[in-house]
C-alpha cells in the first residue's frame, strides 16, 4: 500500500462508529507483569470469533479485549461473506489497560477423547485488556 492508500484506509475506518464489544486476539504480551497503561502505535485487528482469532486454536494464547472504541468492520465486508465478517479494529493510537497474563488449564473436549476422561492441554494464557 501506498501512503495515500492507507490514509484513505484510515479515513474510511474512522468514518465507522465506535463500538463496545468483548473480542479476542490471538497474542498475549508475557513481558507484562503489573497492570499498566499501553497506547498501540498501529491497528489493532481483533475478533468476535475466537477462533479466528487464534488461528483455529493453534495459538496457545488468547488476549479479551473489553472496548468502547474499536470499529467494527461487518458492513465493510457485508459483500464478500468468505472474509472474517466478525473484525473489530482499533485505531493507531487507541489506548489499552493491560493486565498481567492469567494461566488457566484448558480440558480438552471429550469427544476427542473417545470416551476418556479429558485432559489438560497446555497452559493457555488470557490478557485482557480494555479501550479507551
Amino acid at each position: 500500500m501506498n501512503e495515500d492508500s492507507i490514509k484513505s484506509f484510515l479515513s474510511l475506518l474512522e468514518s465507522l462508529p465506535p463500538t463496545s464489544s468483548v473480542t479476542s486476539r490471538g497474542y498475549v504480551d508475557t513481558s507484562i507483569t503489573e497492570p499498566r497503561t499501553i497506547a498501540s502505535p498501529v491497528l489493532t485487528a481483533t475478533s468476535h470469533n475466537i477462533s479466528i482469532a487464534t488461528n483455529n486454536l493453534a495459538v496457545p494464547q488468547v488476549a479479551i479485549f473489553i472496548g468502547q472504541n474499536g470499529r467494527d468492520l461487518s458492513r465493510l465486508m457485508m459483500g464478500a461473506p468468505s472474509f472474517n465478517l466478525e473484525e473489530v479494529t482499533y485505531m493507531p493510537g487507541s489506548y489499552f489497560y493491560v493486565h498481567a497474563p492469567q494461566e488457566y488449564l484448558v480440558r480438552g473436549n471429550a469427544s476427542d477423547r473417545r470416551g476418556k476422561e479429558p485432559h489438560p492441554h497446555p497452559r493457555s494464557r488470557l490478557l485482557d485488556a480494555h479501550s479507551h
